[in-house]
């Protein structure tokens, strides 16, 4: 599509004016090809503007729904990390009255000697 004007005048090819004419023909032109250019361009551009939107669109709620599924998976874990610990807690007092139960004595010996270790400890050395 490359052609070559011939603007230096040779003396059999035309006028000046002739030469003007063709230059403007040929601005014309390159005008027209740059304008189809920037049209298939753009609308490439678009195009490929609009993928990339929904790319985006589609990994958001791709990441919002991820994370949703975290946040439930989360919560019924540590659901269950409550439970456990409560029914540990419940078997250990359970466990504590039961011995308290059936050693009644031994247990109020241990009782009245962490006490008095425990006050022991707490009093301030003057």
């Amino acid at each position: 599509m490359t052609r070559k004007l011939d603007l230096v005048g040779n003396s059999d090819s035309g006028d000046l004016a002739a030469q003007i004419d063709a230059l403007r023909t040929e601005m014309a032109t390159l005008a027209t090809s740059v304008s189809d250019m920037i049209a298939k361009s753009s609308t490439m551009g678009s195009g490929l503007g609009a993928k990339v939107a929904e790319n985006v669109e589609r990994t958001a709620a791709h990441a919002s729904s991820l994370a949703s599924e975290f946040t439930t998976h989360s919560l019924e874990n540590l659901t269950a990390a409550g439970d456990k610990a409560k029914d540990a807690s419940l078997q250990l007092v359970d466990a504590v009255a039961a011995e308290v139960r059936k050693n009644p004595g031994r247990t109020l010996a241990i009782t009245l000697g962490l006490g008095m270790i425990l006050g022991l400890m707490s009093r301030s050395s003057k």
